[in-house]
């Protein structure tokens, strides 16, 4: 009786070991699969962070090229104010030659012409436009003739200036006769034509050797 119970109970514990058998195994081949997976993830992650490296060596390299455009960009907006400033200054300097050269004395007379009031004033627009294209010659007058003892002066446009009180000769002269003149007006001449007369409201004596500067009082 008892070896029949025995063999009757072996039969039981062998299943169950063929069961937990082919479970383990099952599990094993799930870890095998975890496994597998993780590998997988594990290859897509170093890719990932290989990809990751490349970007951010590129993004390195792009910083760098800004770094060196703005440095460009300065160093050429340096110059280009650097330029700006060189010409403005030589604009300037031409300008203020220019303004320089617009009076010049023209050597004295040889004979003193007729340098008087004359008719009808000239039309101040028609005389600006005319004195703008070509140069003029202020001429020194006693009141009624041109006075030898002071060179005549030649005007390009540079040197007048249109204002409500009329066409005025903006850069100063002065004045230094060899002998006593009477200074009593200003004769603008066109060529051998007189077409403007400037009075002084009083006449200025200058004794030789001495100097007058005239400073906005030529006026047309």
């Amino acid at each position: 009786m008892g070896n029949e119970k025995q063999q009757a109970g072996e039969k039981p514990a062998g299943d169950e070991v063929a069961a937990l058998t082919v479970e383990l195994e099952a599990k094993a081949s799930a870890l095998d699969a975890l496994a597998a997976d993780h590998d997988a993830l594990r290859d897509q992650y170093d890719a990932v962070v290989v990809e990751r490296d490349g970007l951010l060596a590129q993004v390195g390299r792009h910083e760098q090229d800004i770094k060196e455009i703005a440095h460009q960009r300065d160093a050429a907006v340096k110059a280009l104010d650097a330029a700006r400033s060189e010409t403005e200054a030589v604009r300037i300097e031409l300008a203020s030659a220019k303004k320089e050269a617009a009076v010049r004395k023209k050597g004295k007379s040889p004979t003193a012409r007729d340098a008087k009031p004359i008719g009808a004033p000239v039309d101040r627009k028609t005389l600006a436009d005319a004195m703008a294209n070509k140069p003029h010659e202020v001429v020194f007058s006693d009141g009624s003739h041109e006075i030898i003892a002071l060179e005549p002066l030649v005007t390009t446009r540079e040197a007048w200036s249109v204002t409500g009180r009329g066409i005025i000769l903006t850069k100063p002269v002065t004045i230094t006769p060899s002998e006593r003149v009477t200074l009593g007006g200003f004769a603008l001449f066109d060529g051998k034509d007189q077409v403007a007369w400037c009075p002084l409201s009083v006449p200025v004596v200058v004794d030789p050797g001495k100097s007058v500067k005239l400073d906005r009082q030529i006026i047309f």
